[in-house]
């Protein structure tokens, strides 16, 4: 199953869908899958996206805070 999730997951990136991922999996608290793949950055040269890459998404918050709903 794991090999399935990876599979689905790179060939949505291959399809430019989405940048990169990172996935974490827990079955009966117990974690299954736990992965990071593709590339944080991009240009001017790539760095992969690593387990402990930070995310800002703190621009967000006023956006979706403020926006009417649809």
């Amino acid at each position: 199953m794991r090999q399935v999730v990876l599979d689905v997951l790179q060939k949505e990136m291959d399809l430019k869908h989405i940048p990169a991922v990172v996935i974490q999996v827990s079955y009966q608290n117990e974690v299954v899958l736990k992965e990071a793949i593709g590339n944080r950055v991009v240009y001017p040269t790539q760095a992969p996206l690593q387990l402990n890459t930070m995310f800002d998404l703190t621009s967000l918050t006023k956006v979706v805070a403020t926006l009417p709903p649809f």
